[in-house]
């Protein structure tokens, strides 16, 4: 609950307060830097029992480059242009491209269980993109 309300409270964060006034870059670059300061003690406390791989380090390196470096970059922009609201509209959809990753990928099966919770989230996020006025729907 503490890291949802904090990813909730930081999007607000940002916007209000860094807005346009602080470039998605220089936001990133600082976010990456502390999360990397503060895990660092730890990395030497637990120590790996053997080095790893190349192979290993390349698929961090690409983990940390592609999949987070520039995902925040993204997703910091979108935070000042769209606002935090929309942008987190995304967080939402997450558990349905998983399910449907692993639906394609894994061969798992869609049960009715996960079905019901994918027209929850579905419904749940899209109504946030639905207004009535007068009866009517507008989109």
């Amino acid at each position: 609950m503490a890291a949802a309300a904090s990813y909730g409270i930081a999007s607000v964060y940002i916007k209000v307060t860094l807005g346009n006034k602080v470039s998605s870059l220089a936001i990133a670059t600082c976010s990456q830097f502390f999360a990397a300061l503060f895990l660092v003690p730890l990395a030497l406390v637990v120590p790996p029992a053997q080095v790893p791989a190349p192979s290993v380090w390349f698929a961090v390196a690409a983990l940390a480059l592609l999949c987070t470096a520039v995902t925040l970059l993204l997703y910091i922009w979108l935070i000042t242009h769209a606002g935090p609201t929309k942008t987190l509209m995304v967080t939402f959809l997450a558990p349905v491209f998983g399910v449907f990753w692993d639906m394609l990928f894994l061969k798992e099966s869609l049960t009715l269980s996960l079905l019901i919770g994918l027209v929850i989230i579905l419904v749940g996020a899209g109504s946030y993109f639905v207004v009535i006025r007068n009866g009517t729907i507008i989109l």
